[in-house]
């Protein structure tokens, strides 16, 4: 399940697969960042980040957010 939510003007889509949590939202040049952090390693975890250059890749690229294209739409 993928849910979204919007912070300043900014929506965040945020989900869970195989202990990591997704967040993917779009930057102000219009390519998207995809936030990673494991959550069996606790609040100190920095997790990671990944550069797309549209939602159509992070859909194909990220299993967890398959179909984000379809929601964004």
């Amino acid at each position: 399940m993928i849910t979204a939510e919007i912070i300043d003007n900014v929506t965040y889509y945020t989900t869970v697969r195989g202990g990591v949590e997704y967040t993917a939202y779009q930057n102000a040049m219009g390519g998207w960042y995809v936030l990673t952090k494991r959550l069996a390693l606790g609040r100190p975890n920095i997790g990671g980040c990944k550069n797309f250059d549209s939602v159509n890749a992070v859909s194909s690229s990220v299993k967890a957010f398959f179909g984000l294209n379809l929601l964004v739409a």
